[in-house]
């Protein structure tokens, strides 16, 4: 693989953050160099200025301009926690109820289960169910999971309301700035009854929040691009320690 390899591109420029402020400047210089391990004195200066606190001039986490803003996390459980922390007070701060919709849950049939004694090659296998169908009860706690059980971190349901700030997790159409990272809030939505009884996200629509070119789809204002499911597969883990494997169709 490696040998079929003939041109390798390094990213030295921040593409996402080009206002022009000095600090913006110090910030991008701060980024490119932290990518080689080449921090000057100058960048950790003011990396610490920028440390949230209480003290006179440091940044106030606790200002309304910052309630809703993107949080970046160590750990996935954490910023599980966040997102439905964060929607449940963006719905509360804007007088609105969250609409919770859920996803198309199916087993994963094996062509093949593994016999005989367990070896290395097998631990894998060790502790895992092999389901023909998902019974209602099971159905119900995979929905309850945090998305951090699963090894893609899709969650067993999605809660929405208008105006609700998002970010586009893959990159979906580079083309029409619908990737990885880009910023939007919820402006309306389509869905559907599940063929088990509960209520489906089919397309979801947002508004692109400072996109780097306007885009426009027929029928849509510009700069309102439609998020709409796909199907995964994923690993589910018990806490009892046993797992699963399903695929699930939901808007990522």
């Amino acid at each position: 693989m490696w040998h079929q390899i003939d041109t390798v591109v390094i990213l030295r420029q921040n593409m996402r953050q080009k206002t022009q402020s000095v600090e913006d400047e110090k910030l991008r210089t701060a980024l490119e160099n932290m990518r080689y391990k080449a921090c000057t004195t100058a960048d950790l200066a003011f990396l610490r200025t920028r440390v949230a606190g209480t003290a006179p001039g440091q940044p106030d986490v606790g200002h309304p301009r910052y309630r809703h803003q993107s949080i970046i996390t160590a750990w996935n459980s954490q910023k599980d926690e966040i997102n439905d922390l964060g929607s449940k007070k963006f719905a509360r701060d804007t007088g609105q109820e969250l609409q919770y919709f859920y996803p198309i849950d199916e087993p994963v049939i094996p062509r093949e289960r593994p016999k005989g004694r367990p070896t290395l090659k097998r631990q894998k296998f060790r502790n895992k169910l092999y389901l023909k169908k998902l019974s209602p009860r099971l159905r119900e706690r995979l929905w309850s999971l945090p998305p951090s059980t699963n090894d893609q971190h899709i969650p067993g349901r999605v809660g929405v309301c208008l105006g609700m700030p998002i970010m586009i997790r893959y990159n979906e159409a580079t083309e029409l700035c619908m990737t990885r990272g880009q910023e939007g809030t919820v402006v309306g939505w389509q869905s559907k009854k599940g063929p088990h009884g509960m209520p489906v996200l089919d397309v979801l629509f947002v508004a692109l929040t400072d996109p780097p070119q306007n885009v426009k789809f027929d029928g849509l204002p510009e700069n309102v691009v439609p998020l709409t499911m796909n199907t995964v597969s994923i690993h589910v883990s018990f806490d009892s320690g046993w797992s699963t494997s399903i695929t699930r169709r939901q808007i990522q």
